[in-house]
């Protein structure tokens, strides 16, 4: 283990906590709007704006990289309206914002983000047995998603979102997630004993 220097440990804490507090702003600019349309009790809006930003913090392959992004969604139709309103008008590095719903795993593969939701198995495995080793950030809320192969777990507590990240799966996907958002990952299943 190599000791940082004291002032290196209080940059690296305040670039953390910067991070944190970007990434809380985004989610409250970019939910703001959706909550206030949701039903109370939906969490809808939360999770649209972290499917968006997580976008910001993931980069693709270079083939990829003029076209559009494309967000698929499998399973969850509020989420989709959500989503959509949450990106309308917006770019990602250049790139306009596509949402799609989708209607079976095998459109997962057209998609660089794919969030899959509900908590049947059968459907996830599904989903990520279509993905394979295809460039999709896939995400969802099902307990267990990323130790399944999945890449972003999001996960609800009492004092918010969290998530975990499967950095590996992340890996075999060609995908490169930002080191800030993997140092604010609950979870990362490459770092387990």
């Amino acid at each position: 283990m190599t000791l940082q220097p004291h002032h290196g440990r209080r940059r690296a804490a305040g670039t953390r906590v910067g991070l944190c507090l970007l990434m809380a702003a985004a989610v409250l600019i970019v939910s703001g709007p959706v909550r206030a349309q949701s039903a109370a009790g939906d969490d809808a809006g939360d999770r649209a704006a972290f499917v968006y930003r997580f976008a910001e913090f993931v980069g693709w392959p270079q083939g990829q990289q003029g076209s559009a992004l494309v967000i698929g969604i499998l399973g969850d139709a509020p989420l989709v309206a959500a989503v959509a309103q949450a990106v309308h008008g917006r770019t990602i590095d250049g790139r306009t914002v596509v949402v799609r719903p989708l209607t079976s795993a095998a459109q997962v593969p057209g998609c660089q983000i794919a969030y899959i939701g509900g908590n049947d198995p059968a459907v996830i495995q599904n989903a990520l047995r279509a993905a394979g080793d295809a460039s999709v950030l896939t995400m969802s809320t099902a307990p267990g998603f990323e130790t399944l192969g999945g890449i972003v777990q999001l996960m609800a507590d009492d004092d918010g979102w969290r998530f975990a990240v499967n950095y590996p799966a992340a890996g075999r996907a060609g995908l490169w997630i930002s080191s800030q958002l993997l140092n604010l990952a609950v979870a990362d299943v490459s770092r387990r004993p």
